[in-house]
């Protein structure tokens, strides 16, 4: 059972870090698309 629960800690951490990882990618997609659309507008 010990075992059982320890498996289960794991993958919660593992999950965890899949799901920050993509936040971070998120955070990264949004801060470029708004630094292009910002120079866009300079430019014109």
């Amino acid at each position: 059972m010990a075992y059982a629960e320890n498996q289960y800690a794991e993958n919660a951490k593992f999950f965890s870090f899949l799901t920050l990882g993509s936040l971070y990618t998120d955070i990264i997609i949004y801060i470029t698309a708004y630094n292009n659309r910002k120079r866009r507008i300079d430019e014109d």
